[in-house]
């Protein structure tokens, strides 16, 4: 068994033994649980009318219960949620060395810096699209059960597509997170950084300049702004925010001063 290998397992063996997987497990879930309750607050408008103005706004945000909305309801969740979820995944790995002080332990280690780092972000990269397939194989399975309208094959797979798109996209802004939480230094600013870009992607999408701000993109392919499409250099942005993210952690890690 080669080395980066037997590092991933280690790191995926820590992380194993917190409550963090946990957590983040049930933050993922509530992204089909949600979705499936708008959808039988829609289907049954009367039986769901002691919910009163939940069942008001599910209809203004939702419009209709069929397999088309609910696709794009999941697509938009993960857009948002995911970054988030995705993004505290990240700045956790790295974060809680700086916290824990275990990371002056690491950086004696004979391994490779660029071995150790290469295999949180792994571990990151996985654990977060795994969660996303689970997340997305529960919610088609809750579509099936609530017996929606509308339903195709190729509308499903489309749905799908767009749901994976995205959320790969999640998961590379999630490494420009990373690298926030080894220059801070611990986890708590780099989530804050995260949502206030997610903040900011709303503001900047209403400008207008949404297809070129990298928190922006994942809402605007997930359709949540209709009559506006992306070109290449949007996914370019992308690739390039989560490629700063990778470099400038092993840079980090190779370069700077570690003193404490």
């Amino acid at each position: 068994m080669n080395q980066p290998l037997n590092v991933l397992l280690i790191e995926a063996k820590k992380s194993l033994r917190t409550k963090v997987p946990l957590i983040t497990l049930i933050a993922v879930l509530f992204i089909p649980l949600v979705g499936a309750l708008f959808m039988i607050i829609l289907k049954n408008p009367e039986e769901a009318k002691n919910l009163g103005i939940i069942s008001t706004k599910a209809q203004l945000f939702a419009g209709t219960a069929s397999w088309e909305v609910y696709l794009s309801l999941f697509s938009q969740a993960i857009a948002i949620g995911g970054i988030i979820i995705y993004s505290f995944i990240a700045s956790w790995v790295f974060g809680q060395e700086y916290i824990d002080k275990t990371i002056t332990d690491l950086l004696v280690l004979p391994t490779s810096r660029t071995v150790i780092t290469t295999a949180k972000f792994a571990l990151i990269s996985l654990w977060s699209f795994l969660y996303s397939l689970l997340a997305l194989f529960i919610g088609v399975v809750l579509g099936f059960m609530l017996k929606l309208p509308g339903f195709s094959s190729q509308l499903l797979w489309d749905g799908i597509y767009r749901y994976i798109v995205i959320s790969l996209m999640a998961v590379l802004l999630s490494w420009a997170i990373a690298l926030i939480a080894n220059i801070s230094k611990s986890y708590f600013p780099a989530i804050g950084f995260a949502i206030f870009m997610i903040i900011l992607a709303q503001i900047i999408g209403v400008l207008g300049w949404g297809e070129y701000f990298p928190w922006s993109i994942p809402s605007i392919y997930s359709q949540i702004t209709p009559n506006v499409h992306l070109g290449p250099v949007s996914y370019i942005i992308v690739l390039i925010t989560g490629l700063v993210g990778l470099l400038g952690t092993i840079g980090w890690w190779r370069c700077a001063d570690h003193a404490y």
